[in-house]
């Protein structure tokens, strides 16, 4: 998804100009977004611009006439932040790169608890429990949907956070 989706905007902004139209963008966010190198302000589109807003000035209400980020769990800015201070670097860059690292730790837990189910469920598929889990895992990664856990956007936390907690809790942890 990730290398189709680059794909595309590399073509698009030549065909069609994308400019997001609400307001709360251009005063306050496209500064950051516009500031990234490479390309990356588009992979903090949507929801990812109010990350990056939290991340760069911390939470605000709506006084301000900015719409409020108090919707959005701190945990993503928070290592972001964290991980910024430690090696200064474009947020944007460092939470792609977190984001790669949380679904390869994902990918590694939902394969390990396909594992487990299959051992602890089902003993007929035993033998076939390694083919299983590959395939859950693929499957996993070719959802539509899976494209978040290349963004600038909280799932792939959620997502690595959720999956090694059931696996703990399975194998006794």
């Amino acid at each position: 998804w990730r290398v189709l989706l680059e794909l595309v905007n590399q073509v698009v902004p030549h065909v069609v100009k994308v400019k997001p139209f609400y307001p709360v963008y251009q005063s306050y966010l496209a500064p950051l977004v516009n500031s990234t190198v490479f390309g990356l302000g588009r992979w903090a589109h949507w929801d990812g611009y109010h990350y990056l807003g939290i991340v760069e000035h911390g939470y605000h209400t709506s006084t301000s006439g900015i719409s409020p980020s108090v919707a959005f769990f701190p945990g993503f800015p928070m290592i972001v932040r964290s991980v910024s201070v430690i090696i200064p670097t474009n947020p944007i860059a460092t939470g792609l790169i977190i984001n790669f690292s949380l679904t390869i730790v994902a990918c590694w837990a939902l394969y390990k608890l396909a594992l487990v189910m299959c051992s602890r469920y089902s003993p007929v598929l035993i033998e076939q429990s390694n083919r299983i889990a590959t395939y859950g895992m693929l499957l996993f990664l070719l959802c539509p949907a899976s494209l978040f856990l290349a963004a600038f956007y909280a799932d792939s936390l959620l997502v690595a956070s959720f999956t090694l907690a059931v696996y703990s809790g399975l194998k006794g942890n």
